[in-house]
């Protein structure tokens, strides 16, 4: 099997395998060349005995710039308005334009998933 053919067959596997090998190797610093991949209707050869250990990530809830009361109140209101967190973003620009589309897609983003309370500091 070439690398084309062995990258393809990765990819055709649920991303939660994909996901979990790629931390695999970048945990355990192993170079991802000559590992056997199995088929993907085979089942997933991992002993999760000799899984590493999940490290805690710390997130960085602030940035350069604190948000203000009124910027805090405007994006929770284009949250609960919108689904789509670039549209969020665009009109979120629209009003408050010293903000980065990205910066607010993460902030909103961080909102969403509960990382970033949902509380406006006065």
């Amino acid at each position: 099997m070439n690398k084309f053919d062995a990258l393809k067959q990765f990819q055709s596997w649920p991303r939660e395998w994909q996901e979990l090998c790629s931390e695999y190797w970048v945990e355990a610093g192993e170079p991802v060349t000559g590992i056997a991949l199995p088929m993907p209707n085979e089942p997933f050869p991992f002993d999760q005995s000799k899984a590493a250990p999940k490290v805690a990530v710390k997130t960085r809830l602030s940035s350069k710039h604190s948000w203000s009361a009124a910027e805090s109140e405007f994006l929770l209101k284009l949250i609960d308005e919108e689904t789509d967190s670039l549209r969020i973003a665009e009109r979120f620009v629209e009003r408050y334009s010293n903000r980065s589309i990205d910066a607010v897609r993460r902030r909103a983003f961080g909102i969403k998933i509960g990382e970033i309370p949902r509380e406006v500091k006065y």
